[in-house]
């Protein structure tokens, strides 16, 4: 037979505890228009470095550049640069795209766990593209810092 775990007496909450749970409510609350926003970023953030890279790349003085014309390392690096800033467009573009459903209105705990696969979902891909905008950011840095030093 198992003993019983204790009950303690409670206490009210004091203004600092129920300033944290309002804050963590407020943050629950907004957290898909966070993601949405965030993954919208990525978007613009990536974009822009392709951009940048596009313009570096093809609309110097002569195409390709010096420093890639027969440099199978700097033409992978650009390559793998490239390829990481799509995969953080796209990341960030499957965290804002509108998805269908279900809403089962008549069963709220239904509806809390499609609301967390929502949550879920985004943060997923939130998180990759994060992690691939830094990996792109990273390769540029690096990118940048072989042809200052080698070149």
């Amino acid at each position: 037979m198992s003993a019983e775990p204790p009950i303690l007496p409670g206490k009210p909450l004091s203004d600092e505890h129920k300033r944290l749970l309002a804050l963590f409510d407020e943050m629950k609350k907004n957290q898909l228009t966070f993601l949405d926003e965030a993954g919208k970023r990525i978007i613009e953030l990536s974009s822009g470095m392709l951009g940048l890279l596009l313009a570096v790349t093809a609309f110097g003085k002569d195409f390709p550049p010096e420093y890639l014309k027969n440099n199978l390392d700097m033409q992978a690096l650009v390559a793998v640069t490239l390829l990481a800033f799509v995969l953080a467009l796209l990341a960030g573009v499957l965290t804002v795209q509108p998805r269908a459903y279900d809403s089962y209105e008549d069963n709220l705990t239904r509806m809390r766990q499609v609301l967390e696969g929502i949550v879920a979902h985004k943060s997923r891909w939130m998180k990759a593209a994060n992690w691939l905008f830094f990996s792109g950011a990273a390769l540029l840095a690096l990118l940048i810092a072989v042809l200052v030093l080698g070149g």
